[in-house]
C-alpha cells in the first residue's frame, strides 16, 4: 500500500473528480466518524468526545457508509481540513485540492502508510497523531487527548 505507484492516483482522480466539482460556497472541515465500522481497530475510544469537540469548532462530521461516492468525493474536493482514523474512508484523499489540511489518526503499531502516500502524492498538508495501541477494548483500540487534538487543529 505504501508504494502505491502515483499513476493510479492520478488516474482515479481525472477520472472521477470532474464527475463531481459541485463547489461548495465556503471550504469545509470534515472528520470522519469510523464508529459504524464492524471492526475496533482504529477506531476512538472517546469518539463521542472527540465529536463534540470538533462540532464545536465547526467540523462537519461525517459516516463516510452514509454516502454515495460522488457525495464523497465532493465532500473531500471542497474540504479545507479532512481529520479521520485510519481507514478505507482517507482513500478519498485522492480527491482533494492541494495543501488541503489532513491528520490522519493512527495507532503507532499499524504499519500502514497509504495515506501519507497519497498525501504526498496530491501535495496535501498531511500530519499523523500517532498513538498508543490499546488492547481489549470493546469501544476502539485508541485514545485521543483534546488537548493533543487541538495543538493539531489551531
Amino acid at each position: 500500500h505504501s508504494k502505491i505507484p502515483v499513476w493510479i492516483i492520478k488516474y482515479i482522480k481525472n477520472t472521477f473528480v470532474h464527475l463531481c466539482r459541485k463547489k461548495y460556497k465556503r471550504k469545509i472541515k470534515i472528520f470522519i466518524d469510523r464508529s459504524d465500522s464492524k471492526y475496533n481497530h482504529c477506531k476512538l475510544i472517546n469518539n463521542r468526545s472527540i465529536i463534540n469537540y470538533l462540532k464545536r469548532r465547526g467540523f462537519e462530521i461525517i459516516k463516510l457508509s452514509d454516502l454515495k461516492l460522488k457525495e464523497q468525493i465532493e465532500k473531500f474536493f471542497n474540504a479545507k481540513i479532512i481529520i479521520g482514523p485510519h481507514g478505507a474512508g482517507l482513500a478519498n484523499l485522492i480527491f482533494c485540492k492541494k495543501l488541503t489540511k489532513v491528520i490522519e489518526i493512527r495507532p503507532a503499531n499499524h504499519p500502514n502508510k497509504v495515506y501519507e502516500r497519497i498525501s504526498k502524492i496530491n501535495n496535501l498538508s498531511y500530519k499523523l497523531i500517532s498513538l498508543d495501541y490499546i488492547k481489549d477494548n470493546n469501544e476502539g483500540d485508541m485514545e485521543l487527548n483534546l488537548n493533543l487534538l487541538s495543538k493539531y487543529i489551531s
